[in-house]
């Protein structure tokens, strides 16, 4: 037989070898046909060693996307929102439970919501209950319970509605249903820690 061919024959060869490791191959050099028992051991020794590098390649892949969902979570500054202050308003609206208790308000600043956000990520990607992983808008203001200043967040899918941006740097967005996608979440500035994450009811 001439090494053209042969090669179809050498590649194959070559390539169970390398996913086999110690595996022989299925067709002897010496020319002499294997025993029919020897060539069962040989290919059931060869499939079980492609499973084990089939089972450890999902598994990889597994831990892949799940370090890859850490960036799934998006907070575009373009879509945040720090609510004016109206005089004589002390309650947040919101279509879920919202904190009790709330005496005054007070209007965060930019940094204190760079503060909040740069903390969230770790918050949410470690928590049992976390809003799915998407791009969202939202909503600061802040408020005080029994005499502790704090910030309430409200989540939501940014819009490309026009008529709803306009409204959502002055007022609530108040969306009822919505379920998981809808959310609130307080920040303690000063001991940096979240509390009473809530979410809008099911649609």
């Amino acid at each position: 037989m001439s090494f053209l061919d042969d090669r179809p024959n050498r590649w194959s060869s070559g390539f169970w070898t390398l996913v086999a490791g110690s595996c022989a191959s299925t067709r002897p050099r010496t020319g002499r046909r294997e025993s029919a028992s020897a060539y069962r051991r040989n290919l059931l020794k060869t499939h079980k060693v492609v499973k084990t590098i089939g089972a450890a390649i999902l598994l990889l892949s597994v831990f892949r996307d799940s370090f890859a969902d850490d960036s799934l979570y998006s907070f575009p500054r373009t879509e945040r929102h720090i609510l004016p202050i109206a005089p004589g308003k002390t309650q947040v609206k919101a279509c879920r439970a919202i904190p009790k208790g709330i005496t005054a308000v007070w209007e965060p600043t930019d940094a204190d919501a760079d503060s909040l956000e740069a903390l969230l990520l770790g918050y949410l990607n470690g928590s049992m209950t976390a809003p799915p992983r998407r791009s969202y808008g939202r909503q600061y203001i802040g408020i005080v319970v029994n005499g502790k200043r704090l910030i309430y967040g409200n989540f939501y899918p940014p819009s490309s509605n026009q008529w709803a941006k306009k409204i959502e740097s002055t007022r609530p967005v108040a969306t009822c249903d919505g379920g998981r996608l809808f959310w609130g979440i307080v920040f303690d500035p000063s001991s940096k820690t979240f509390s009473e994450m809530e979410f809008n009811g099911d649609i």
